[in-house]
């Protein structure tokens, strides 16, 4: 790249939940050519997709109303941000002009949103999103993480409970508590079933950026120094020593879940035990993914 054209890129996040885009947020957000803006989680493309756009865009002015209505700190404190989303989800152009901003600073290479639900976002919002940034002459830089599937439904299910225990959470937890009960009347509703068929996801990536174009990688291989590198290399930034030894987000086991259960889960995500063998090769699947052998 000649040295009279900046590189500027936006890294937009597909996925997936529980796999480790807390702990790569924290990592860009503390990096020297980084900008990362005021949060990690936006819900813009996610919000405004068509499947589930409705519900969120109602619960977003529901809030607004609430704030509203108490005046003297309407602006203050979390409140910021959430007016600040709100003006994306009014005109999406304000969305990429906020990320234009931050990527104009010199120096500052990268920018980007890090919403796993990005992922849930339709192939016309992914389609806008890349022409929106071309614009500005601003690269896409899609991210996708994976992670053993019985795995992420189980860390769903702690952080959940982790959640609602600390009252973050207005969707009840069914069941007793146990996790075990929780994750085998979960595993199967609409929200966690589609965030962890990786294949629908990579069928709408594929449909607006070529495999070459994308990120892709394992919760279970993340964390070392050589994947770091390929990230930063792929990112177009300098790579920067990671410290591993940070835990993000991680949801505490309270205790195991049995075999059967185990067994069960994997075979309602047997497309997807599938899918990445036959992209990524059975034998590194089984090696990394612990549940893959229940299927494959």
């Amino acid at each position: 790249m000649s040295s009279d054209k900046p590189v500027r890129n936006f890294l937009l996040c597909l996925g997936v939940q529980k796999a480790g885009t807390t702990w790569l947020h924290d990592y860009l957000d503390g990096h020297t050519q980084t900008d990362m803006g005021f949060t990690k989680e936006y819900h813009i493309l996610d919000t405004l997709s068509p499947e589930s756009g409705a519900t969120r865009l109602f619960e977003k002015r529901e809030r607004a109303i609430k704030l509203l209505e108490r005046k003297p700190d309407m602006f203050s404190g979390s409140n910021y941000g959430f007016w600040k989303r709100f003006a994306f989800y009014l005109d999406i152009e304000t969305y990429y002009d906020y990320y234009t901003g931050l990527l104009q600073v010199d120096g500052v290479r990268l920018s980007g949103d890090m919403t796993p639900d990005n992922g849930l976002a339709s192939v016309e919002m992914l389609q806008a999103l890349q022409a929106g940034f071309l614009r500005r002459n601003i690269g896409v830089k899609p991210l996708i993480l994976l992670r053993d599937p019985v795995e992420r439904c189980w860390s769903a299910v702690r952080m959940g409970k982790r959640n609602a225990a600390a009252g973050k959470s207005s969707k009840p937890q069914k069941g007793d508590g146990d996790e075990a009960t929780l994750l085998r009347q979960s595993y199967n509703s609409k929200g966690r079933s589609y965030r962890t068929r990786y294949e629908i996801i990579f069928s709408k990536i594929e449909q607006v950026f070529s495999r070459d174009e994308y990120f892709s990688s394992f919760y279970e291989t993340l964390f070392t120094t050589e994947e770091i590198k390929r990230f930063c290399e792929f990112a177009q930034i300098n790579f920067e020593e990671p410290k591993f030894s940070k835990r993000l987000n991680v949801s505490e086991r309270a205790s195991e879940i049995s075999d059967d259960l185990r067994r069960e889960v994997a075979q309602e995500f047997k497309a997807t035990y599938y899918y990445c063998a036959d992209r990524w090769g059975r034998e590194l699947i089984l090696n990394i993914w612990p549940n893959a052998h229940f299927v494959l």
